[in-house]
């Protein structure tokens, strides 16, 4: 006689309800029990419902839902989230680098990566072996060069290489780039010495970009002057978004633009700069000195979070030509 008590004589609609319940280790057990089970614990709705639970932290479920590749079912993105971790590469000045470290990481795990690490790359130089633990890196600077900006420039090109994705902020895009092998195309937007100007605001460029997602808005610094590179997107590149500039002169408004968010097409993985330090007003002013990068009330730091994300879970595109393309 069939054990009527099993929980897979239940309607497919009950068993549902019940898994519902289950936290993602359990519902993974569940998917061994039977056939049955495989299928009604495998259902899209579930995961999609854990990876909001676990994951988006208030942001909600369109945040996910923008930054997840269209043909990932939700079990895979899912499983993937668990295991990513994330690296930020950072140079400071020596003596007030920890504090603006720690805040970039404190920032970072509340805008959706629960797996950060900072590390300071003006007393360290990460290893082909240490990289390859992460599903992307940011290399980020508070006008500081890294231990070596040459080696460690063509470290992160073979980082792309592998298929990885790579993140480049603050002055590593002005003043005090990386160069080696990075040079030779990757940098998304050229390099230059860094301009300062009076709190600039973002201009969306491509409003259904995941990079954005949940990103409404992001000022300069609103205590004073914001660094930022001057350089313009390099070939093969799609700008996401713009710095603008306004300035009222004696007879009419000036508007300047700049590139601020710059996707790099070309290679095995995904390239993307920020341009803004990460450094943000709700730091002590003796922390941020002359280098805030963006007003602590605005999306910065959810921008590099997506920056990241998107630069792990989107599968590259290396034969997309950018908007920015020379040919």
């Amino acid at each position: 006689m069939a054990d009527t008590s099993s929980l897979a004589t239940l309607p497919d609609e009950v068993l549902f309800h019940i898994l519902s319940f289950l936290d993602a280790r359990n519902l993974s057990h569940v998917q061994l029990v039977c056939s049955q089970m495989r299928h009604c614990a495998s259902d899209e709705s579930l995961w999609k419902s854990l990876s909001a639970q676990d994951f988006a932290q208030g942001r909600g479920i369109g945040w996910l839902e923008k930054l997840k590749p269209v043909d990932k079912p939700w079990s895979r993105l899912y499983r993937q989230l668990a295991r990513c971790k994330f690296l930020v590469i950072f140079s400071g000045d020596h003596g007030r680098a920890p504090v603006a470290m720690d805040a970039l990481e404190r920032d970072l795990k509340e805008h959706g990566l629960p797996h950060v690490a900072v590390m300071n790359g003006a007393q360290t130089q990460p290893t082909p072996d240490m990289l390859r633990e992460y599903a992307a890196v940011m290399v980020s600077s508070d006008n500081a060069f890294m231990t070596d900006n040459h080696a460690l420039g063509s470290l992160m090109a073979q980082y792309v290489d592998d298929g990885h994705g790579v993140v480049i902020g603050g002055f590593v895009a002005c003043g005090c780039p990386i160069t080696g092998r990075w040079a030779d195309g990757y940098d998304p937007i050229s390099p230059a010495q860094s301009s300062r100007t009076d709190q600039p605001y973002m201009e969306v460029v491509v409003p259904d970009h995941p990079v954005l997602a949940n990103v409404r808005c992001l000022r300069g610094n609103p205590a004073g002057e914001t660094p930022y590179s001057p350089g313009h997107a390099t070939g093969n590149t799609t700008t996401i978004a713009e710095w603008e500039f306004r300035k009222e002169g004696e007879e009419m408004l000036h508007v300047k633009r700049t590139p601020l968010v710059v996707e790099k097409y070309g290679h095995n993985g995904r390239v993307v700069a920020l341009n803004f330090t990460p450094t943000s007003s709700a730091l002590p002013k003796d922390v941020i000195s002359a280098h805030c990068g963006y007003d602590a009330t605005t999306d910065g730091a959810q921008l590099m979070a997506n920056a990241l994300l998107y630069c792990a879970l989107q599968p590259s595109n290396d034969k997309a030509m950018g908007t920015n393309a020379l040919f």
